[in-house]
């Protein structure tokens, strides 16, 4: 964040959140919106209470992001 400017007043989508740690960091720096997926429901329910713990705004949705059907812009960050 404070070399790229990459994080504050974006989307940030974390596949395979786990814990959701990485998504939390994000809250925390500034994301307009962070969601956090994974397909395992006993780390989602992990990612919510440390969010919750956190006071953070965070979604999460549990599924196979193989499944995962996205509409809009789509950017290719490779």
């Amino acid at each position: 964040e404070n070399s790229f400017d990459d994080i504050s007043n974006k989307v940030v989508a974390d596949f395979g959140c786990g814990c959701g740690t990485l998504g939390a960091a994000a809250a925390l720096l500034g994301a307009e919106q962070v969601i956090g997926i994974d397909v395992d429901s006993q780390s989602l329910e992990i990612a919510s209470m440390n969010a919750e713990d956190l006071e953070l705004d965070i979604n999460f949705i549990q599924c196979d992001i193989r499944n995962l059907g996205w509409r809009g812009k789509w950017r290719d960050l490779t």
